[in-house]
């Protein structure tokens, strides 16, 4: 046999030994689901599957608006769950807040876990908090977590945060390329600081744009139908260079991010903290959790990685929802001047607003709330992690599913132990049965009858259960706070062309659409509303915040 022929038959029979193995997965995989199941009751309604081995493969819708098409399914079965198969694992997507309260709330037990993904394992993403399974490592992680971003916890950053939003509101006096690049270096400034002590002035620096390129990667596999090769383990011990196998180098040069992201400002930290430079990990390092005589190199580690994971996952919410604000804004200029007037009766034109304001401005309560419902940032899932630029080109991060742990019945529904589930929060923001005119932006639909709100828990975005969003207040206190600044010195209209006419926004054109939602910088006009205003925005690089706000 010559080299060549010799080389082909090779190359041929890897091919059919990957394929014959492939086949023989799912098989077993199959098998083993229906011994274990033979008893069940019906799965939730939805396409039915075209085989036993790629099931529905190929009804997954693809990345543009899949939420949409989950909507419609429901209503195609009248189900507010749409079940689907591939490669002998199952998927449900759960259409109405009834059903994802009752499977991820009140069953939060067994259903909190997360798929595994094999991104997640090459790419070093797998000590990540909103990764981590439902086990012992994520409860430390978790705990660690809430003890200094709940609410009382949360209060320490708001002097950082005032700090770099009176920044934002400077910047966007100008000049700027593009006022998105003033909302994700808001976003990415606050976490550098408030978890390092680290002052960054663009998104564009090296550490952030690092932390950006590790969260590029995640995207794969993380839409329902699309992480096949995350139930083929041997895919991982084949060569990058193999047919389908580049996201291997993808996944190699994601762990070198990450390393460097969690390496790197930790020790600027340290060095930060000797300089008597606040941060919330020089603090960890220094407390009775670091107890810096006896700090084992395990919790180093979970310190490293909890300010990893702020910083890989800092420009989620908070951007996102920013931009659609602004967005709202220039559509809506009757619901900015209702605001504006709130804003002037209360506070007067002499001062911008500050946290202690909140209570006195429910109409600024209510325009962030219906934000974040008109435009969720992470329609299909939740939000844990999310988007990020990476030299104007956006890397689409969809939200992370839930997994279930053990067989649950739902409505007379079989749901398989090792589903993975996802919650479409786009089609429940959009239950007209609960928000009349859901298209519409209407922010007094959030006021109760006695003037008041619910409570942070029932705003969907920040996801359901165990695994809702962790830093669900400090990014609630910084996105209120910008818009209430925003709304007090800026007026947002719409652009103008050559010609003096208004230049219209067509919503569609105006966001990057996948499994992630995030808005362009579409054409409008943000510009002081007075002198007056102007000249407020500038003093404000005179303050003393720490002195505001104390650590």
């Amino acid at each position: 046999m010559t080299p060549q022929i010799e080389d082909l038959w090779n190359f041929t029979s890897l091919y059919a030994l990957i394929f014959s193995g492939l086949v023989l997965y799912v098989l077993a995989s199959w098998s083993l689901r229906h011994a274990r199941s033979s008893h069940r009751l019906p799965y939730p309604p939805g396409p039915k599957p075209r085989n036993f081995i790629t099931g529905n493969m190929g009804d997954f819708p693809k990345a543009y608006k899949p939420y949409l098409e989950y909507m419609k399914m429901g209503k195609q079965y009248g189900s507010d769950l749409i079940h689907m198969e591939a490669l002998g694992h199952h998927y449900v997507v759960i259409n109405s807040f009834k059903a994802a309260n009752e499977l991820l709330e009140k069953r939060a037990s067994i259903n909190s876990s997360r798929p595994f993904t094999l991104m997640d394992k090459l790419g070093g993403w797998e000590n990540v908090l909103g990764l981590l399974p439902y086990a012992d490592q994520w409860r430390i992680f978790r705990k660690l977590f809430h003890q200094n971003f709940r609410p009382n916890g949360a209060v320490k950053f708001r002097h950082i945060q005032l700090e770099k939003v009176h920044m934002f509101l400077r910047d966007l006096l100008g000049p700027y390329d593009e006022f998105m690049d003033c909302v994700v270096t808001l976003s990415e400034s606050v976490a550098f600081s408030a978890m390092y002590g680290y002052d960054i002035t663009s998104h564009k620096e090296h550490l952030p744009r690092s932390g950006r390129q590790a969260v590029g990667v995640v995207e794969l596999g993380m839409l329902p139908g699309h992480d096949a090769f995350n139930y083929t383990p041997f895919i991982r011990y084949l060569p990058s260079w193999f047919p389908g196998c580049g996201f291997k180098k993808l996944a190699r040069d994601c762990r070198a991010c990450i390393e460097e992201i969690k390496e790197v400002p930790f020790k600027i930290a340290m060095d930060f903290w000797k300089e008597n430079r606040w941060s919330l990990l020089g603090e960890l390092v220094h407390s009775d959790w670091g107890d810096e005589q006896n700090l084992t190199s395990k919790k180093v580690d979970v310190m490293k990685m909890m300010g990893a994971t702020t910083i890989l996952a800092s420009s989620d919410t908070t951007s996102a929802a920013i931009g659609t604000f602004i967005l709202c804004m220039a559509l809506n200029p009757h619901v900015q001047h209702k605001a504006q007037e709130e804003i002037d009766q209360i506070l007067g034109n002499d001062r911008l607003p500050n946290f202690e304001d909140r209570p006195s401005l429910p109409y600024i309560e209510a325009i962030y709330r219906e934000v974040l419902r008109w435009c969720p940032i992470i329609p299909l899932c939740e939000s844990s992690l999310c988007f990020k630029l990476i030299h104007r080109q956006l890397t689409l991060i969809p939200g992370l599913p839930h997994y279930s742990t053990e067989d649950d019945v739902y409505n007379g529904y079989y749901i398989p132990k090792g589903t993975t589930l996802y919650p479409n929060i786009w089609a429940m923001t959009r239950d007209e049965q609960v928000y009349e005119k859901p298209e519409e932006f209407i922010p007094e639909r959030h006021i109760k009858p006695d003037g008041g709100f619910e409570g942070i828990n029932s705003i969907l975005a920040y996801g359901f259960g165990r695994r809702v969003c962790v830093g669900r207040h400090v990014a609630d206190a910084q996105v209120w706070l910008t818009i209430a600044c925003l709304l007090s010195v800026f007026n947002i209209t719409k652009a103008k062309g050559p010609d003096g006419k208004e230049i219209e926004i067509n919503v569609d054109d105006s966001y990057h659409f996948g499994g992630f939602v995030f808005p362009k910088s579409f054409p409008c006009a943000i510009s002081p509303r007075s002198d007056a205003a102007e000249k407020m925005i500038r003093e404000t690089s005179k303050l003393e915040y720490d002195k505001l706000y104390p650590s």
